[in-house]
C-alpha cells in the first residue's frame, strides 16, 4: 500500500505546534517546530500573546519564508 504525504501550503500558526503564548509555558519547541515545518515560500504566524522562549531558536527559514508577528497590545 502506498501512502501519500499531504502538504499544507498555507500559513502555519505556532499554536498548531503546541505554543500557548501565556507567558508561563515554554513555547521554544513549538515555535521551532513551526519554523522547521514551513515549506519554502510559506508563512509562520505568531499570534498575539506572550511567548516564552527558554532556549536559542535558530531561525533556519527556507527560501522566501515569511515570519509574521501579531502587533503588541499595551
Amino acid at each position: 500500500m502506498r501512502i501519500k504525504r499531504l502538504l499544507y501550503n498555507g500559513t502555519l500558526d505556532v499554536r498548531w505546534f503546541g505554543a500557548v503564548g501565556n507567558g508561563m509555558t515554554d513555547d521554544t519547541a513549538a515555535i521551532q517546530a513551526a519554523l522547521d515545518a514551513v515549506p519554502s515560500g510559506g508563512t509562520v504566524w505568531i499570534p498575539e500573546g506572550e511567548y516564552r522562549i527558554d532556549a536559542l531558536i535558530e531561525l533556519r527559514p527556507k527560501s522566501y519564508t515569511d515570519l509574521r508577528l501579531s502587533p503588541a497590545q499595551y
